[in-house]
């Protein structure tokens, strides 16, 4: 009997383990499940569930306690107090009408004590609740009135379901400006979901400025992000961008990388970046090699026609012997005319 208890035993035990297994995967794709349960799993489990790098920055702080807690606001009879917690059931309530009011209420308060409330209510399972707070964070962000804790959460909401979600969050980051947004703007490029990725490169466009290029220099060596910083460093308007790019970017052990920031090159007609392309003529990795040689008939820099005369010579694959032979005689045309116009 005891025998077959055990084997009864381990078998409901197996299953415990596969529905918890289950919920982390449900976990995983839908982000506003209960996160109250999701505490409960890590416990039982002893694991993180969310692997992203930046996840350890979320729900940095308990459920605010906003009990006490009253903002000023005017009324057709005059100024009065209102309870931020009927504001927040105001914000959850399933009315659009009643969802616009408490949002102009909490924009005119100017209160930054509000805004843990709010993004409470980005884990609520209604996308329009979700939708009415983050406007009443991005119109107080306007009025410069922001907090540092909330930014984690907000970026998590790049991976909503709603797109309208998604581009609300969006313009809510951009408008709260500030060093502590570049490095969790930073880890989410690596974020596997193609939208999440395209909006942080919007936002980071917006928000970079030349102080913000330290950290964006930092991460240029990082094969799985190093080419989306160098694609958004090329829009910043930056002298000094170009060169960076080339002098770190090219150091990057992804030859994917490497390849990308050498095709770019091509297109931003830089002749700063005709040195480190010449350098490129010697990587390892055919594909880096051609995109330099395709780069440096673009930039028109006759200076590139030695090395690339002495890369003919070692060069052993078909295609790229093929490009060189082109830039080459694309180059040497214009060093005639320009010899020719000396004259």
């Amino acid at each position: 009997m005891r025998d077959v208890a055990g084997k009864y035993l381990k078998i409901l035990l197996l299953l415990c383990i596969v529905s918890v297994l289950v919920y982390v995967k449900r976990y995983q794709v839908t982000p506003y499940a209960d996160r109250a349960k999701n505490k409960i799993v890590r416990t039982i489990i002893g694991w993180n569930i969310l692997s992203d790098r930046y996840e350890s920055k979320l729900r940095s702080w308990t459920k605010p306690d906003t009990s006490k807690l009253t903002i000023k606001i005017e009324t057709p009879a005059g100024p009065a107090e209102i309870d931020v917690d009927d504001l927040i059931k105001d914000v959850k309530s399933s009315d659009i009408e009643t969802r616009k009011a408490a949002i102009e209420h909490i924009t005119d308060s100017n209160n930054p004590e509000i805004l843990p409330a709010l993004a409470e209510c980005l884990n609520n399972s209604n996308p329009s609740v979700r939708l009415s707070a983050i406007r009443a964070i991005s119109a107080l962000a306007q009025k410069k009135i922001t907090n540092a804790q909330i930014l984690p959460e907000l970026i998590y909401v790049l991976r909503d379901e709603s797109a309208d979600v998604r581009t609300e969050s969006a313009d809510a980051i951009s408008n709260m400006k500030g060093a502590d947004v570049i490095p969790l703007l930073i880890d989410m490029l690596g974020d596997e979901n193609i939208a999440v990725q395209a909006s942080v490169k919007t936002i980071m466009l917006k928000v970079i400025d030349k102080e913000s290029m330290p950290y964006l220099i930092a991460n240029l060596e990082d094969e799985k992000i190093g080419g989306d910083i160098a694609e958004i460093m090329s829009k910043i308007n930056d002298p000094e961008a170009i060169p960076n790019i080339c002098k770190f970017g090219f150091r990057n052990s992804a030859w994917e990388v490497r390849a990308k920031i050498a095709r770019m090159m091509g297109y931003l007609n830089d002749t700063r970046a005709v040195p480190y392309l010449i350098e490129q003529l010697d990587d390892d990795d055919p594909y880096v090699r051609a995109a330099a040689v395709t780069s440096l008939g673009k930039l028109k820099d006759t200076s590139a026609l030695i090395p690339l005369q002495k890369m003919l010579a070692r060069e052993k694959v078909y295609r790229i012997q093929t490009e060189i032979f082109t830039v080459y005689r694309k180059l040497e045309k214009i060093k005639k005319k320009e010899s020719e116009s000396e004259k």
